[in-house]
């Protein structure tokens, strides 16, 4: 319990500690001393110390604190909104490259292509514009899909 008295008391005191007066003075060996009095047998000059100010208050830190925290959070937001893009895109990727890797084989079983005209009819293509259409999904699949 003293311990605990004393340790309140000082801590109570250290701003007025700080604004003390300190002296300074050179022993007989050379040596430099400082304290808060004067030494009785030697002259001594009195120091300024300056204090370093204080960073800020408790308030001004803790919205600092809430801030950078804040930001930090915000950030995370970002970046898994970002990743659930990514995954999103990548899973259209993946659907659009399974469907027309099934629609080119598809057509590798198919030996006459045909398109409905606007009466409803069936027009054959020649097996050039069809060869071209195989072709060209091939380049397609290639190109988006690796």
């Amino acid at each position: 319990m003293r311990k605990e008295t004393i340790l309140a008391l000082t801590l109570c005191l250290f701003p007025t500690l700080a604004a003390a007066e300190v002296y300074q003075w050179t022993d007989e060996n050379g040596r430099t001393h400082f304290g808060d009095r004067p030494p009785q047998s030697q002259s001594s000059k009195s120091v300024s110390i300056n204090t370093a100010e204080p960073v800020g208050t408790d308030r001004d830190r803790q919205e600092k604190l809430n801030q950078f925290l804040e930001e930090r959070r915000e950030a995370r937001e970002a970046e898994r909104e970002e990743r659930r893009q990514a995954e999103a895109e990548a899973a259209k990727q993946a659907k659009r490259c399974k469907k027309l890797s099934g629609y080119i084989k598809h057509q590798k079983s198919v030996s006459r292509f045909y398109r409905i005209t606007e009466n409803g009819e069936r027009e054959y293509l020649s097996e050039e514009k069809a060869q071209a259409l195989r072709e060209r999904n091939r380049a397609r699949y290639e190109k988006e899909c690796g």
